[in-house]
């Protein structure tokens, strides 16, 4: 095979001639070993560079107060895990590096349940980053670890991506077992106040019932009636334990009227009715200094106010009432013309439906008494006997 520097020779004509082209190669090898030198220069820095990335990456990751893992390629390896994530699943090191995350599913899975079908690496939050560039936020998850301990933690997985390509994924978790456990006691405390807080609203409704033996049971059927409204109307679930709340304590005022006038059959006198009209006064009196998570004493005020302004004790109209006590104003007005009352003829549910249809947009808010007729129409409510 007839080489490089043999063709050379061949084509030049003189002597001077061989001489500039030997020139020129040897020239174009000091440029080649030039340029390879600032390669090996070059790579070295990149090395060292690398080098310490890596180690930085490594220090990130073990400041952190919490676990944290990288995965990377589309087999999904565990390149790094923090020492607060192996300390957490009681791991090693050596036992993840460079594991695929299908083996940590499945070692996991041992781990948790006692079979590895339990444990699906699809169905995991690193999948879905890796797989789809899908990012998860804080979902819960409760782990249960080879020495027999239970943690409950928060995962979060974010895809790494290069050029627009999902390349890995890191995911970061938390141990909120400490935090759970204290939630869930609180939880139970909560319900216990609850519970305790209903059982005085009861007893003071029974004071209440038990000086006007013929509304008795009121409060209670205008508080069933008011919380399905509230329920109906898609209302949050705070403000339908408002309505509850506010209108099984709405006459609780009674307690200040004479109990002669609450029993005394027939037409009530203009002085006799303006004493029960006192009754919103006096509860919202009794009611203000109890600290309620809601405006209670106010409903209890207010629950006599009329859409038109025409109601008392302050004329309020429209959405200057509060929501709660414009819903126990309708469910009222339907309990109170439905039963018996000594100084009113009871005229029955229809008649009660027809009357805050004829007053809607008047004594009472439309959206409202829509919401009342319509459930009665559907059946969705009954008053219990």
């Amino acid at each position: 095979m007839v080489t490089y520097m043999e063709k050379v020779c061949r084509s030049v004509k003189s002597r001077r001639e061989l001489i500039r082209r030997l020139e020129e190669v040897i020239g174009k090898n000091d440029i080649l070993e030039s340029r390879l030198e600032k390669t090996k220069l070059l790579a070295r820095e990149r090395s060292r560079d690398a080098k310490g990335s890596w180690k930085l990456l490594q220090t990130i990751f073990d400041k952190m107060p919490m676990g944290m893992m990288l995965v990377e390629g589309s087999q999904m390896n565990i390149v790094q895990m923090s020492r607060h994530g192996l300390a957490m699943f009681e791991l090693t090191e050596k036992q993840v590096r460079n594991l695929p995350f299908s083996e940590f599913a499945k070692l996991m899975s041992v781990r948790q349940y006692g079979c590895v079908s339990n444990m699906k690496p699809e169905d995991s939050t690193v999948y879905k980053a890796c797989i789809y560039g899908e990012v998860t936020n804080n979902k819960e998850v409760e782990m249960h670890l080879h020495s027999g301990k239970s943690i409950v933690i928060t995962v979060s997985s974010t895809p790494l991506k290069h050029t627009g390509k999902v390349i890995g994924s890191i995911t970061c978790w938390k141990d909120i077992t400490v935090c759970k456990s204290q939630k869930e006691q609180l939880h139970i405390i909560v319900e216990k106040l609850r519970k305790s807080v209903s059982g005085v609203i009861q007893a003071m409704t029974r004071v209440t019932e038990t000086r006007d033996p013929y509304t008795a049971g009121h409060q209670s059927k205008v508080a069933e009636l008011a919380t399905t409204i509230a329920h109906e109307m898609k209302l949050s679930e705070s403000v339908c334990e408002a309505v509850n709340m506010a209108a099984t304590l709405h006459d609780i005022g009674k307690i200040y009227v004479p109990a002669e006038i609450l029993s005394r059959p027939g037409t009530l006198s203009e002085l006799e009715y303006g004493i029960i009209k006192t009754h919103p006064k006096e509860g919202y009196n009794i009611l203000k200094e109890i600290e309620f998570p809601w405006p209670i004493a106010t409903i209890t005020l207010q629950h006599h106010e009329r859409w038109n302004g025409s109601g008392y004790p302050d004329g309020l109209s429209g959405n200057d009432i509060l929501l709660e006590a414009r819903i126990i104003a309708v469910a009222d007005a339907v309990e109170a013309m439905t039963f018996h009352r000594p100084y009113k003829n009871v005229v029955g549910l229809d008649c009660a439906l027809k009357h805050i249809a004829a007053e809607s947009g008047k004594l009472y808010d439309p959206r409202i008494v829509n919401t009342t007729l319509a459930m009665f129409k559907d059946g969705k409510f009954k008053f219990k006997e």
